[in-house]
């Protein structure tokens, strides 16, 4: 994905340039001339219908219409002035209108940087940017290959799935954590014999909070995801002291709720 896009926005550049210095002057000049054309029009009426009424009427017509025909007047010139203008701009950008190859070569080495650094900047404004830009991304890719405007797995990030699944719990949302696990997760006698209730017994009554020190993907497909996590988490028993743990993570793409799910975990 990053080299795509990388490239994407390598074309989309000299686009997006020759749009502001060539195309969208171009549109200008037009549409303000074909207004110009359209108020002289009304002119030309608004001379023919005066000169009518002081020929076949013998009065004067009222002074509203000399204000609007003024009006009318200061209107055409500003369009006539906004054509001339964007017409004269365009012209002179015609022959540098391309974005400098530095700007290229800034992406070039930015975009695949950001997509690579992403993972490890945790849950914050710039990750949640980043990642609404992300799933943007893929989201416009499936539009353009199935005609569905809709994330798929490779939208979102296994790594921060792992960050906001915790964030949730140091939220104390413990319910909502735990609808981020499959049924398989939720029935694991062995992890907890009581299910919920011994889930929010961990979390809720033992644990004070959480911090992870490292998400690294494993291995990712269109269905499944594996993560090491390096994680603490200190107890409300004793809170200086962190207890330190590596856990793999099995996720799941659940299609219902285009989301990761926690299917299973191990530790390492």
């Amino acid at each position: 994905m990053p080299w795509r896009l990388t490239i994407v926005g390598m074309v989309l550049i000299p686009v997006l340039f020759w749009l502001i210095f060539q195309g969208l002057p171009f549109l200008s000049s037009k549409l303000s001339y074909i207004a110009f054309v359209c108020v002289k029009i009304l002119l030309r009426c608004e001379c023919e219908m005066t000169q009518y009424i002081r020929v076949k009427k013998h009065y004067s017509p009222p002074a509203i219409i000399y204000i609007l025909s003024d009006s009318l007047a200061a209107i055409g010139r500003a369009f006539d002035n906004t054509s001339k203008y964007f017409s004269e701009f365009a012209s002179s950008m015609k022959k540098r209108w391309y974005p400098p190859k530095r700007l290229l070569v800034i992406i070039g080495i930015i975009v695949p940087l950001i997509w690579y650094v992403r993972p490890s900047i945790g849950t914050n404004s710039t990750s949640k940017f980043l990642r609404s830009g992300e799933i943007w991304w893929y989201s416009l890719e499936g539009w353009i290959l199935s005609g569905k405007w809709k994330p798929s797995a490779t939208s979102y990030a296994p790594e921060e799935f792992i960050w906001t699944y915790f964030s949730t719990i140091n939220n104390h949302q413990y319910l909502e954590a735990w609808n981020l696990t499959t049924a398989n997760f939720k029935n694991n006698k062995r992890l907890m014999p009581n299910g919920y209730a011994d889930y929010l017994s961990f979390w809720k009554n033992d644990v004070e909070r959480t911090n992870v020190l490292q998400a690294k993907l494993v291995s990712k497909n269109m269905t499944g995801a594996t993560i090491d996590v390096n994680w603490q988490y200190f107890t409300k028993k004793n809170r200086s002291s962190p207890n330190i743990e590596a856990v793999r993570f099995f996720l799941v793409w659940d299609v219902k709720t285009t989301r990761w799910l926690i299917n299973n975990t191990k530790k390492l």
